[in-house]
């Protein structure tokens, strides 16, 4: 009886399908569309102004952030592979930016997403209080049991 090695097989990679920006008051925003959910994080570098997108096991079409202009916030971005199977996206930024990210499942005609709000700091503009952490506050909680019902 031979033995059969064991083989274990990578979990299936994810693809970012387009890319699409817009410009709002005090904002852009970046939407990924995806084909399955993903893992990610993002890192800011200062002296010039960038921000890092990692996105975990994740494949884009070579050239797919070239169709995706420059704006206000924006001067340029790029992306590569890293650590052979993650996505890296590095914008370059005109200005301070305070990010904030979110995942959004499918909906209608619209798969998965990654949504990436890049909040301009100077404008003051209001980034929503989800995306700041805050430690809670604990309270006690009195839980009483009724043994007769």
């Amino acid at each position: 009886m031979s033995a059969v090695p064991f083989v274990a097989k990578a979990a299936a990679e994810a693809r970012v399908k387009d890319i699409r920006l817009s410009s709002h008051k005090g904002y852009v925003r970046l939407v990924f569309d995806l084909d399955k959910s993903i893992d990610h994080s993002i890192f800011i570098l200062n002296k010039p102004e960038r921000i890092v997108l990692d996105l975990k096991n994740t494949k884009m079409t070579l050239g797919m952030v070239d169709r995706v202009g420059a704006n206000s916030m924006i001067r340029r971005f790029r992306s590569g592979v890293r650590d052979s199977s993650d996505l890296r996206v590095v914008f370059d930024l005109q200005q301070e930016v305070k990010p904030r990210s979110f995942l959004l499942g499918p909906s209608g005609k619209s798969g998965h997403r990654l949504v990436l709000d890049l909040h301009d700091e100077k404008a003051g503009s209001a980034v929503p209080k989800t995306t700041v952490k805050k430690k809670k506050e604990l309270r006690d909680v009195i839980v009483a049991i009724d043994a007769g019902h």
